[in-house]
């Protein structure tokens, strides 16, 4: 049987930390339909799915990629606030040429392996990190979204690690993690 998988970059715990205070005062302000299973996260792959055998190729082989890739940690620096379509408040992460050709890299690899995203992205990839989506009221994600047009939200994190979930009954749940350095 084929589970969805999603491949991520998780911030320092510090950063988690400040963006989990953030998404708990939201939710008191304005609740949303559901609270997401996934930690605070930069998404690298979109979700697929595939099977036991499947995954085993992806880890066996990601692991090999990226031992023959070893380099220095990428440095991700945030950008503030930002409104994404869909009403979707986020953490703008800024234009970094070495992690989008990391992340061009592995979308090519994954497609190598004939394992395809779930879903085509839809608009052209920009790294984030949601802080809220799926308001029940658009109203509170236009007020939500002025007020945070004015925060700031400056932080800078080494990519040195991925993060591989798997999507189980009870949400996801961590399955491996892949050293980049």
């Amino acid at each position: 049987m084929k589970s969805p998988f999603i491949l991520l970059f998780l911030p320092p715990q510090q950063i988690a930390d400040r963006i989990q205070e953030i998404k708990l005062a939201i939710n008191e302000t304005y609740p949303t339909i559901k609270i997401a299973s996934l930690p605070p996260h930069i998404t690298i792959l979109p979700s697929f799915k595939t099977d036991e055998i499947g995954i085993h190729t992806f880890v066996t082989e990601l692991e090999s990629y990226l031992k023959e890739r070893k380099s220095a940690s990428i440095e991700m620096d945030t950008k503030d606030f930002i409104s994404l379509p869909n009403t979707n408040l986020s953490i703008d992460i800024a234009k970094n040429a070495a992690f989008e050709e990391l992340r061009r890299v592995l979308k090519l690899w994954l497609i190598s392996l004939k394992i395809t995203p779930q879903k085509r992205e839809k608009h052209f990839y920009s790294p984030h990190i949601t802080i809220r989506n799926k308001f029940t009221r658009k109203a509170h994600f236009k007020a939500l979204s002025a007020q945070y047009a004015k925060e700031k939200f400056q932080a800078k994190m080494p990519l040195e690690e991925l993060v591989l979930f798997e999507r189980k009954e009870g949400g996801w749940e961590e399955r491996k993690r892949f050293s980049l350095v």
